[in-house]
């Protein structure tokens, strides 16, 4: 009998590390950044509506630098990351996922700006909305 291996959900990892529970590196399939920008390329590729050039249009972002970044060529910076995976249509888990893979502060509830970015992730506002809303409540927008 062939075992697939299993390996733990990052909710798993936490609760374990929590609850002060052994957790080998064996049971961690480990994510590096580099992987993530290919996950996003490919969901831009694969899965977008969109072209390459639209969304860093719309995120107000070169081409170049966009496909840079993807490439890990280059970084960006947590507003034009946001603004990226919000293009993307990316759901609050799969954002906070993404930022915090990449190295970045993730969606923190209890900030307003990030609470007015939350809300339009889960409203399923286009960015331009989220950006409107940003501005009603005096924060700087993502782009």
């Amino acid at each position: 009998m062939n075992k697939e291996k299993t390996t733990l959900t990052t909710d798993e990892i936490l609760k374990r590390l929590d609850q002060n529970e052994p957790v080998s590196k064996e049971e961690i399939d480990f994510v590096t950044p580099k992987q993530l920008k290919h996950l996003l390329r490919d969901d831009i590729i694969e899965n977008s509506k969109y072209s390459i050039n639209q969304i860093a249009t719309e995120c107000n972002i070169t081409p170049s630098h966009l496909l840079d970044f993807l490439n890990s060529k280059k970084n960006m910076n947590r507003n034009k990351i946001l603004s990226l995976l919000i293009v993307l249509g990316y759901d609050i888990t799969k954002t906070r996922q993404f930022l915090t893979g990449l190295g970045y502060n993730g969606l923190y509830a209890r900030n307003v700006r990030d609470f007015i970015i939350l809300n339009g992730i889960k409203d399923k506002l286009p960015l331009d909305k989220i950006n409107e809303k940003l501005k009603e409540g005096f924060e700087d927008t993502l782009c």
